[in-house]
């Protein structure tokens, strides 16, 4: 599907939708093509571009990507009673870096530049997010499970809980954050009571960015695990004190032993 914006180059900037900048000459009429839904880095789009009403067939348009000149481009220009239409294509590799990117549209009649147009990449780009969960103590009796949902562009993202399968109520949607590179990530916590672990449970980070298929990631916490983390939490703090007396009294030991071998030593020697 194509998403199509008509305008005339003298109307206001407001009304050019995905136009950061247009000026031109007030006798001509333009149009631009571009795809109706957001693709992933990787995927080829094609833009078009659409003008009436030159007086010649002198006409040129060129296309840059962040003022770099794009040579993969087709121009036409056919007459139209007593004008000319002209219509230009590029198409343009989208990359996982082309949130910030932009795409200038020159068009020249007979040498002169008539129409300048600037769109950004990132209304056309999807980026997926790399959702992974991972765990950290909280407490004797608490763990905290955090899931990251990093770089995916656009913003907006849901995020749900489950466990067992079962969906969680009354979790909070977290805040994203923007990276340098335009893109977004965000993470959720979510507290789990160790103290009535009664089984393996499985906790689930689930998100849906747009109306694409759910990504998600999965955490086991078993009651062996419990188990574990309270001895070691327990035998940990008397684990230290223990060798540190046994290497005091074994030093302790040896120096008597040393000052015993020494004494003998020189009463012989007397």
């Amino acid at each position: 599907m194509l998403r199509v914006c008509l305008y005339w180059v003298w109307a206001p900037l407001y009304l050019l939708t995905g136009w950061v900048s247009s000026t031109g000459m007030s006798s001509y009429s333009s149009a631009l093509q571009g795809p109706f839904q957001r693709s992933e880095p990787g995927t080829n789009i094609q833009l078009t571009f659409t003008s009436s009403g030159f007086s010649t067939d002198q006409v040129t348009v060129t296309w840059l990507k962040n003022s770099h000149q794009l040579l993969k481009s087709q121009t036409s220009v056919h007459p139209r009673g007593d004008t000319y239409n002209v219509t230009s294509s590029v198409v343009i590799l989208l990359q996982a870096d082309d949130v910030h990117s932009l795409v200038h549209c020159q068009v020249k009649h007979m040498s002169i530049l008539v129409s300048q147009k600037t769109i950004r990449l990132e209304q056309y780009l999807r980026v997926p997010p790399t959702v992974t969960v991972s765990q950290s103590s909280h407490s004797l009796d608490m763990v905290t499970v955090i899931c990251h949902v990093q770089r995916f562009h656009p913003q907006n993202v849901h995020l749900s809980w489950l466990e067992n399968c079962h969906t969680l109520k009354g979790a909070v949607q977290p805040s994203s954050k923007q990276n340098s590179d335009g893109t977004y990530t965000l993470e959720s916590l979510h507290l789990v009571n160790a103290s009535v672990w009664e089984s393996e449970r499985v906790l689930t980070c689930k998100v849906q960015h747009e109306t694409q298929p759910p990504i998600q990631a999965s955490l086991i916490l078993s009651t062996a695990v419990q188990d574990t983390y309270k001895f070691l939490g327990s035998a940990g703090p008397e684990m230290p004190a223990f060798i540190l007396m046994a290497f005091l009294l074994g030093f302790k030991v040896v120096l008597v032993i040393s000052f015993i071998a020494t004494y003998f030593h020189r009463w012989w020697n007397l």
